[in-house]
């Protein structure tokens, strides 16, 4: 290892339970985890650490993970949105799901939260974080999304 390699963050997105996503008219979401690594102190550059998607998948287990090059974890924040677009494509009017179609009815936002990483005393012990889903509009239970860190310096 040369000297000046970062540290990598490993986040293995595990899966959503209960279920964020519905069936609407015989329509199954296919929900799909959009993260977003940020650094909210870095004004300047407004600059994303590093964004990945997971497939979009009905059965809401992902096990499927990423690496982000972080230089510490201090001030990172984790961006977890939940999106769908299989029943944003046959949902006319938004307004009927509740859905907040954000400017692009193409996909509903599910669901999404916000992580502080350097409160959770993440190691290379690798560490599982639930992250509660805020404005779900599942009726029962609350989606929550399981991620696994892993901190490799």
């Amino acid at each position: 290892n040369s000297p000046n390699t970062m540290p990598t963050l490993i986040i293995h997105v595990d899966r959503i339970t209960p279920n964020a996503g519905y069936k609407q008219k015989g329509t199954q979401t296919e929900p799909y985890v959009q993260l977003k690594l940020r650094k909210p102190h870095m004004l300047i550059m407004k600059k994303d650490v590093g964004e990945f998607t997971t497939e979009a998948k009905a059965s809401e287990v992902y096990e499927t993970k990423h690496s982000f090059e972080v230089d510490s974890l201090k001030g990172l924040e984790l961006h977890v949105e939940v999106y769908d677009e299989k029943l944003a494509e046959h949902t006319v009017n938004a307004s009927v799901t509740g859905a907040k179609a954000l400017g692009d009815t193409s996909k509903l936002l599910l669901g999404s939260c916000l992580i502080h990483l350097n409160k959770h005393g993440i190691t290379d012990d690798p560490k599982g974080v639930k992250c509660p889903l805020s404005n779900t509009f599942v009726k029962e239970g609350k989606p929550e999304v399981l991620l696994i860190f892993t901190l490799n310096p």
